[in-house]
């Protein structure tokens, strides 16, 4: 299950799919939707990845705003325009955007990259608004408006800057396991996804025989809890344990 993603019930008229994560324009006005939770009050800094699926000149618009925000207003203050239009450059088709808050840094600051570079500093003193939620603004025009948000359910395009978080573990595997630097998945392949301490303190375990009761057989956590939050295990990887992980995966 998803903990963050864009809100169907907070938006003025666009259509969303994968999982309340690609947000569609469908109609020629203003409409926007926002994230289901604010991102700035879990950690201090936190990454999001937004992927340009399809746009026209200035007809999208990322940014953060408020809860009481109006959704089509597209001279909200902390934004990212398509066209490029008072920061940053023009979008194209495929573009991925990072969206970086850092509540530490000049009383809560806003940065965006573009394709894994940054644009540089958008604006600072947001802590003074309160929560914060990803919004997305968008006008259907000649072409409709499509992107996708990544809270970090799929693995980040760019990797984040150190300290930063992501929101979301991958929600496609099962398994997470950690050993030294390397991460895997549960096929058992070396990825590139970020375990940090935040994440094991809230979904892993400390061994992972805490998966099987004392016998041997059966899970002691239930099918949907393993869906819902994932597993994730940090220790030394042998032999078996991939043997206790793949028993574990054939029998759910």
């Amino acid at each position: 299950m998803l903990k963050y993603f864009m809100n169907p019930k907070d938006q003025s008229g666009v259509e969303v799919k994968n999982n309340n994560l690609t947000v569609i324009s469908n109609i020629n006005k203003w409409q926007g939707i926002r994230s289901n939770l604010p991102i700035n009050n879990v950690y201090s800094k936190v990454y999001m990845e937004v992927t340009v699926n399809n746009f026209n000149a200035n007809n999208s618009i990322i940014a953060l705003t408020t809860k009481s925000s109006s959704l089509i207003d597209y001279n909200t203050k902390y934004k990212y325009w398509s066209d490029g239009s008072g920061y940053g450059t023009k979008w194209q088709v495929g573009d991925v955007i990072s969206v970086l808050y850092d509540k530490e840094k000049n009383n809560g600051t806003l940065e965006f990259w573009k394709n894994g570079v940054s644009l540089g500093e958008k604006a600072n003193n947001l802590n003074a608004e309160g929560d914060l939620y990803l919004t997305l603004i968008v006008y259907k025009g000649e072409n409709v408006q499509v992107l996708t948000v990544n809270f970090g359910a799929e693995i980040f395009k760019y990797k984040m800057p150190k300290e930063y978080k992501q929101l979301q573990i991958p929600y496609k595997t099962l398994f997470l396991v950690r050993d030294r630097e390397k991460v895997y998945d549960d096929n058992g392949q070396v990825g590139a996804y970020p375990l940090s301490e935040d994440v094991f303190k809230e979904y892993g375990l400390e061994d992972i025989e805490d998966l099987f009761n004392e016998d041997g057989s059966n899970i002691r956590l239930k099918k949907n809890q393993m869906l819902e939050n994932g597993i994730v295990y940090s220790g030394k990887v042998d032999k078996k344990d991939w043997e206790n992980i793949e028993s574990i995966r054939s029998s759910i």
